[in-house]
């Protein structure tokens, strides 16, 4: 289902990636990746301008501490960090 997210199966934070809205985008974009093909997923893409981010410290299993937040984009659909 359209669009979706192409990208590297382990994280590549925002590189090699894109919003395809076709399967001529993914066939396009796998010819142009420095990912090997077998490694790309296809992730749904959850519209929205807000996301949230949450990251914790964790020591042996215990959370010591964690930090949340809020971050608002100009647009419905990107990929950080090609968003403002």
């Amino acid at each position: 289902r359209f669009p979706c997210v192409l990208k590297a199966a382990i994280g590549t934070w925002g590189s090699d990636m894109c919003i395809a809205r076709s399967v001529e985008d993914v066939e396009r974009f796998m010819t142009k990746s420095r990912v090997p093909n077998e490694s790309m997923i296809l992730q749904e893409l959850a519209p929205g301008k807000l996301e949230y981010s949450t990251t914790l410290l964790v020591i042996h299993g215990t959370i010591f501490d964690y930090i949340c937040t809020r971050y608002e984009y100009d647009r419905e659909e990107y990929i950080w960090p090609d968003a403002n």
